[in-house]
Order: structure tokens, then sequence, then C-alpha cells
């Protein structure tokens, strides 16, 4: 059984790796996904995150993200990092926190916060949910 740092660790490296086909083999249909730039609207499965990755390539020029720690909170994985989003005239530079809820070693939802304390938040909603 792994911890659920090495499970998201295991996604992310994969990303970094082969891009979002790398986690085709990694996630169920039914994950949930709220990545950085969808304003809060979920991506449900594989393919819906593959097209709006997609598209973010093409048209927003895309992004490059680093994660400098993280930590295990009950059955969530924290990565606090970097992420630089490339647009039209610039770029947005930002330091979110990345939250991988997983169930029964199941991922359930992936999503990324402005900061820290806003992804202990819903840490916290999520356990006190259980």
């Amino acid at each position: 059984m792994s911890t659920p740092v090495e499970c998201a660790r295991s996604l992310w490296d994969a990303f970094q790796r082969e891009g979002v086909d790398g986690l085709r083999p990694l996630v169920s249909e039914d994950v949930e996904w709220r990545p950085w730039g969808n304003h809060g609207r979920p991506l449900i499965g594989f393919e819906q995150l593959a097209q709006w990755y997609r598209a973010q390539r093409t048209t927003a020029g895309g992004s490059t993200s680093t994660v400098y720690r993280w930590e295990a909170v009950g059955d969530c994985a924290l990565a606090s990092g970097s992420l630089r989003v490339f647009r039209a005239g610039g770029f947005l530079d930002v330091q979110p926190t990345w939250v991988f809820f997983f169930r029964d070693d199941r991922l359930e939802r992936a999503t990324c916060y402005v900061n820290r304390e806003e992804a202990l938040a819903a840490v916290e909603a999520y356990a006190a949910a259980a």
C-alpha cells in the first residue's frame, strides 16, 4: 500500500515526463480535476482534463510547474510550489498548493488552491464529510 504522497508523486512524475497522456493509466474515468485557471469548474475524468490541457497549451501558451514541498495530511497529499502560466504578452507567477484527495487508496479529486491555507481548509472539510 502506498502513502498519499507516494501516489501523488507518481501522478506528478508521470505528468512531468509524458504530459497529460502520462496520467491516463493512473486515474479512473470519474476522477475530478480542478486545475488552476478553470475558474473552479470541475473537469470529470481523463478526457475532459486532456481536452482542457491541450486547449490551454494552444491558446494560452501553456505553463510550467514545480513542487518544492510534499506533505501528507490525512488521506490527502499536498504539493506546494510554483506555477508560471504563459499568456499573450507575458506570464503570471503564483505559488499555489495542489491537493490530491484519496479515499481507500484511490484518487477522487485533484485541486489547485491559491495558497496552503485554502488547501488545508479544503482538506479539513473533506475529512469532516467522510
